[in-house]
């Protein structure tokens, strides 16, 4: 008769009859809690990003967070392993398309400036070591949600901060960079809103499960705090993104979050219209600003697709023509990459969705109430993508290395193991 043995059961006996093993596996755990400290000091370090300009013209957003990535990349990319369920074939040929773009501009001759090659090559291969070492030591339901609390209270109380500042008109060096537009210590108020998104949405479904990542009054606070200070990037791509995280709410859970749609919702109309109407003026001019330098770049986006459908007009190509980037990450895909990259990029993005439902559809709570807040954060940040390059936007990876690691988790079960969702 064949005995079937619980793993864990088999991996204690293995391990107190063989103390060879026993050490390894003490090396092994002390090396993943090591990794995992340093994934959290890299999200920790995440809202502190430093813009660096380059000798040869240009700029690249880099941080401290990044140092973090070359220690982890160092320590810990030896023991990592391609996770098959938290990988598409989507995952390798997006890592591969700017390679290979790179490589044939540079055989026809074209122009490569330094600064595209290090932010959409190097930085492409970067975010996939960071989405391998999440994906590859994130084994754990309490391992995601320890890393969501961390990101959402950092950002929180940073952005509470920034926003006092803004609103009382205090200037302090590297905070709020652009005077009518708040940015926090982000140079950029689009990325800024990108970064708020994401901290609202994994906040808000959270708030009311058993483990919440804000808790208690300053938890309710800070969620009617943040699409104030939305509205206040004066970003029309992120207030995009806030719409969208309020229709997962409203579509997924209408019941539980009507409400908080309809106060934040009033509490925005009162603030716009009563306590601070001009400051309310002063965001609606600011976003009625380049409408038409906008629609310029999207005439002229359609002009280099049309010339090259297929493949596009190679990497980095478009600001070599017209001295700009193309402020959309699908207008940017059609029109140096053409409909070969558009459809990679389609087929990685619909990824993410297609985990991110399936995980919420089997996940019991808590876990599920993380898997609608990592779900709308991507939702969010794709809207806001509709308005600019956000693929790069080191937040946005964390939400997919989240569903990843989600989905190579699985449903945990009442012992403390998982089986695949």
């Amino acid at each position: 008769m064949v005995r079937v043995c619980h793993p864990g059961v088999y991996a204690i006996g293995v391990l107190q009859s063989n103390p060879q093993v026993l050490g390894r596996s003490a090396r092994t755990t002390r090396r993943n809690n090591l990794v995992l400290g340093l994934i959290s000091l890299y999200v920790v370090l995440l809202p502190f990003p430093v813009l660096v300009e380059l000798a040869g013209g240009g700029a690249i957003l880099t941080g401290p967070s990044d140092v973090v990535l070359a220690i982890l990349i160092i320590v810990a990319v030896g023991g990592a392993v391609i996770v098959p369920r938290a990988w598409s074939r989507w995952h390798f040929a997006l890592l591969l398309l700017p390679v290979v773009s790179g490589v044939g501009v540079g055989l026809l001759g074209h122009r490569l400036s330094l600064s595209v090659v290090l932010a959409k090559v190097f930085g492409m291969v970067a975010l996939f070591l960071l989405y391998l070492l999440l994906t590859s030591y994130v084994r754990s339901w309490a391992d995601l949600r320890n890393l969501a609390k961390l990101f959402v209270n950092v950002v929180i109380w940073l952005n509470l901060a920034a926003t006092v500042l803004f609103v009382t008109g205090i200037n302090v060096p590297f905070v709020n960079t652009e005077p009518q537009r708040l940015s926090g210590l982000n140079p950029d108020p689009n990325a800024y809103g990108g970064l708020l998104l994401v901290a609202l949405a994994l906040a808000v479904p959270t708030l009311r499960s058993e483990e919440p990542l804000v808790t208690g009054r300053f938890g309710r606070i800070a969620v009617l705090v943040l699409p104030l200070s939305i509205l206040l990037t004066s970003s029309r791509s992120a207030w995009i993104g806030f719409v969208a995280i309020l229709l997962v709410l409203i579509v997924l859970r209408p019941r539980v979050w009507l409400r908080y749609v309809i106060v934040s919702s009033v509490l925005l109309l009162i603030v716009g219209l009563l306590i601070a109407p001009d400051l309310a003026t002063d965001q609606i001019a600011l976003a009625n600003r380049g409408n038409s330098s906008r629609f310029i770049i999207l005439e002229q986006t359609s002009d280099v697709f049309w010339s090259s459908p297929i493949v596009g007009i190679g990497l980095g190509q478009f600001a070599e023509r017209y001295g700009i980037i193309i402020h959309s990450t699908g207008g940017w895909f059609l029109g140096e990459f053409g409909l070969i990259g558009f459809t990679i990029l389609a087929g990685f993005m619909i990824t993410f969705l297609r985990w991110g439902w399936a995980a919420y559809k089997v996940q019991p709570e808590p876990n599920r109430s993380l898997v609608l807040g990592t779900l709308a954060a991507f939702v969010a940040m794709a809207a806001l993508s509709l308005g600019i390059e956000a693929l790069y936007q080191r937040w946005w990876w964390l939400t997919m290395a989240f569903l990843g690691s989600m989905r190579a988790v699985g449903v945990e079960l009442p012992d403390g193991d998982s089986t695949g969702a």
